[in-house]
């Protein structure tokens, strides 16, 4: 089942272009390898240009177990997910446990309830999802790759900018964090 509505819902993403194209995680035919020869792509241009760069790369906290499931929600309603498909995927995502097995011992039970189920491919799609928006926050002047919770930003440095100015964005990106409740690796 869990399939079935992975398959559906990717292609209703897909029809509807709601996944960000920045977004190269989890994602059919988007290739990591790609996403690095476009950004060294950019980068030796800069260089050639005989301008610079500066760059931020930036990764989420335990991003599939921080995932609140409300939020998550919300977000799967404004992108039009909704009726039975959304209550089905409320109902996936309440009350989750798990427990660890190491040898014969078998942990405590311990119940979730701000994770993404990372062994399952629907955790995969509700992850890119939750973060699909972040690319938002950032225009041609300060580019955005994403690799599901790897984030790359760059910029070209020339006399009306300065590498400061990619604290700009990245004030906005502190923002977002905290109102999807998303922590910045240290």
């Amino acid at each position: 089942m869990e399939r079935v509505v992975v398959k559906c819902l990717s292609l209703y993403l897909h029809q509807h272009k709601l996944i960000n194209q920045q977004q190269r995680g989890f994602r059919t035919k988007k290739f990591t390898s790609t996403k690095f020869s476009k950004t060294l792509n950019d980068w030796t241009l800069t260089l050639d240009g005989g301008s610079i760069f500066t760059a931020a790369h930036i990764n989420v906290a335990n991003s599939f177990d921080s995932v609140s499931h409300p939020r998550l929600l919300y977000k799967l309603w404004s992108y039009g997910i909704t009726g039975n498909v959304l209550a089905w995927i409320k109902s996936f995502l309440t009350e989750r446990k798990q427990c660890t097995k190491v040898g014969n011992p078998v942990s405590d039970y311990k119940y979730f309830i701000s994770v993404v189920v990372q062994g399952s491919c629907l955790g995969l799609l509700l992850f890119v999802i939750y973060i699909n928006d972040i690319a938002k926050l950032f225009n041609q002047q300060c580019v955005c790759k994403l690799y599901a919770d790897d984030l790359k930003l760059y910029m070209c440095m020339n006399l009306l900018n300065f590498a400061s100015d990619l604290q700009y964005y990245l004030d906005k990106l502190t923002v977002w964090s905290n109102t999807w409740q998303l922590n910045i690796s240290q």
